[in-house]
């Protein structure tokens, strides 16, 4: 197939619109900073206060559920119907939301456990039910309640057998539907046990091409370059390291990967941007709290990113939040006109890269939307399935417009990409038109 640039143009005049990268923050699903609310199930919430609270510009929550106060016996039925009425008032909305059930926020996850590893088993088992139930609306569900802070460390219940029990648990009831995070590779290697997920087995071997639907397990990472080993999140040792960032490297290209940046000793200080930006790209970070950890991010807005493009002078905090997750930019179209018997045949070729950190974990549905000078409009199908690049950051396709009659130039047509799920508009990185597609350009 010939490239994009080898594009012929036959007959008739195609003006390519200005495809110029714009640096305005883009509010996208699935993607972006956020920021936490936690709650106690079953204590009233004032809602008016929490609805000031959230931020029109960030599509993302993380929602903790502390159930510590119930660790002595199953969630009680005022608790299960707190859960939904928090899920309920976040989905109205329009939140996507990152979810977290914890028995402790203060750092002594050990003490606040059940005395009964059963009762674990009966509380995630009760949260999953609900999960499920909210599967549209909820992004990752992050942990098996376990650890201080719900982060999977500082537990009696971290063993093979535990982690086995409620993977299993988990992936019951939310397989194939909401994304599920654990905390290191290595906790995740133990939980997949050379399974195959995404076509990735548990050494981080490629096995197959896997499919979207079987790549739910992901991390999340609350010790983003806080050390060489983000506190903990990696193996000490150089080259087992190594080997588990190539895992979560792999891992994190099917499902989304995110937490929060942590100043540790100093150590984030000591990285070059380079660096800095390397780790994220990794990772494929797809969401960040924007409240932690202060200083970190703080250093980052009195930071210039020098790199070329639209971000060129603009600090690290800006290109960061917009690079965060995936980030698509039309670079380039051509188009050519037919004109046959009274019919006008517009075709062209579109080429698209992904600038972000993360690929697009959802199913995208792409049109070509045209008008032209007498009002006749219309809408051609793209396939351009976004959701099915991983790798590869620059992508082609092709569109045809075929019309009845002779179109009037200038016949202007624009890209316009949704979500397949609910129809969320997905905005690209150029110059919006007002309906939140890119101008592609005209046939005059």
């Amino acid at each position: 197939m010939k490239s994009l640039f080898d594009w012929i143009r036959p007959e008739g005049h195609f003006r390519r619109a200005d495809l110029a990268e714009c640096a305005e923050p883009l509010v996208n699903p699935d993607r972006g900073w956020y920021q936490i609310f936690a709650f106690v199930p079953g204590e009233e919430i004032d809602w008016a206060q929490t609805r000031s609270c959230l931020c029109d510009g960030e599509p993302l929550v993380l929602i903790l559920l502390d159930i510590g106060r119930y660790a002595r016996a199953p969630l009680p039925a005022e608790a299960l119907d707190g859960i939904r009425e928090i899920l309920d008032f976040f989905a109205a909305a329009g939140k996507g939301i990152l979810l977290r059930g914890v028995y402790d926020r203060n750092g002594r996850g050990m003490a606040q456990e059940p005395s009964l590893f059963s009762l674990v088993n009966t509380h995630l088992e009760q949260i999953a039910g609900i999960v499920a139930a909210y599967r549209a609306h909820i992004l990752v569900y992050q942990g098996l309640l376990v650890g201080s802070w719900g982060e999977m460390h500082g537990s009696k219940y971290l063993g093979d057998t535990h982690l086995a029990s409620l993977a299993a648990l988990l992936e019951g009831h939310l397989r194939d539907t909401v994304c599920m995070a654990v905390r290191t590779p290595a906790q995740l290697a133990r939980i997949l046990k050379g399974s195959q997920v995404a076509g990735i087995s548990a050494r981080g071997e490629r096995t197959g091409s896997g499919s979207a639907a079987q790549g739910r397990w992901t991390l999340f990472d609350d010790a983003l370059l806080g050390s060489e080993t983000d506190c903990g999140t990696f193996d000490g040792e150089p080259a087992r390291r190594e080997q588990e960032l190539q895992f979560a490297e792999q891992i994190t290209l099917h499902a989304p990967c995110g937490g929060e940046v942590i100043g540790g000793e100093g150590y984030p200080d000591t990285r070059t941007t380079e660096q800095i930006l390397g780790h994220l790209r990794r990772l494929h970070v797809t969401y960040l709290n924007r409240q932690h950890d202060p200083a970190v991010l703080e250093r980052w807005k009195g930071i210039r990113y020098t790199g070329k493009g639209a971000f060129a002078g603009r600090s690290l905090y800006d290109y960061i939040g917009a690079h965060l997750g995936y980030r698509f930019l039309v670079t380039e179209v051509q188009g050519r006109q037919r004109r046959e018997a009274g019919v006008s045949r517009l075709s062209g070729r579109i080429c698209v890269q992904n600038l972000g950190f993360a690929p697009i974990y959802c199913e995208t549905v792409s049109t070509v939307e045209w008008t032209d000078a007498e009002g006749r409009s219309g809408s051609v199908p793209v396939a351009l399935h976004l959701a099915e690049y991983r790798e590869q950051k620059r992508l082609e396709t092709t569109f045809e417009i075929q019309s009845t009659c002779l179109l009037k130039a200038p016949v202007r047509c624009s890209l316009l990409t949704r979500r397949k799920d609910d129809g969320a508009l997905i905005r690209f990185a150029n110059r919006q038109t007002e309906d939140g597609s890119v101008l592609l350009g005209e046939w005059l």
